[in-house]
């Protein structure tokens, strides 16, 4: 497990954020408080492309981080000495050395796995729920529906009406959410695309 997972997190290490992440945390710089981000991404870019911690919810995890198997499961940065590895790399002494907790004990990547279920302290499960419930406008992009707490998300802001935008390059749930709303819109094509001049228009009518 932890090979694969250290070569992925070298993979979305030597990612840059796109202009579509740009974006998000244009758009939240501009409305504060009245933001929040749930996203199923685990390469934290959001993060490097300037959304806070704060207002960030990594559902399914993030790859930048491990979490003890027993005791306290509060994540905790992988080390940065852990060095970016091959698909096939083996992982020497000294790395699994550094894959440990505070008292020595192993851990885990922190991420979200199939068979796995959503909560707060780990997952922002609540917390997202809650910021579905309170939303003015829920903005969904490029997920395909296939896993439970987005679609709770979508369905709780299609219940009560609230506007949706979706954007992505294939019909999904959400887009079939939008379509039925009154005050819903499918953009069909690509967030870097779509998100950029709705972030310019979002931010010159708040």
């Amino acid at each position: 497990v932890w090979r694969w997972y250290l070569y992925r997190k070298g993979v979305c290490n030597a990612a840059a954020p796109n202009v579509a992440h740009l974006a998000l945390a244009e758009l939240e710089r501009g409305l504060g408080e009245r933001f929040a981000l749930v996203t199923q991404n685990v390469d934290g870019l959001h993060l490097r492309a300037g959304n806070s911690l704060a207002r960030t919810m990594q559902i399914h995890g993030n790859t930048d981080y491990m979490r003890p198997l027993a005791g306290d499961r509060t994540p905790i940065p992988i080390p940065a000495a852990v060095p970016r590895l091959g698909r096939e790399d083996p992982i020497s002494d000294e790395v699994w050395a550094l894959l440990v907790d505070a008292k020595g004990g192993p851990t885990r990547p922190h991420v979200l796995w199939f068979d796995e279920c959503y909560d707060e302290a780990l997952f922002h499960f609540e917390s997202s729920i809650r910021a579905a419930t309170r939303a003015g406008l829920l903005i969904v992009i490029g997920t395909s529906g296939s896993t439970n707490l987005p679609m709770q998300v979508g369905s709780i802001v299609a219940q009560r009406g609230a506007p949706m935008i979706v954007i992505n390059r294939d019909p999904s749930p959400f887009s079939r959410f939008a379509e039925s709303s009154a005050s819903g819109w499918f953009a069909h094509g690509g967030a870097g695309e779509h998100l950029p001049p709705m972030v310019e228009r979002l931010l010159g009518e708040a």
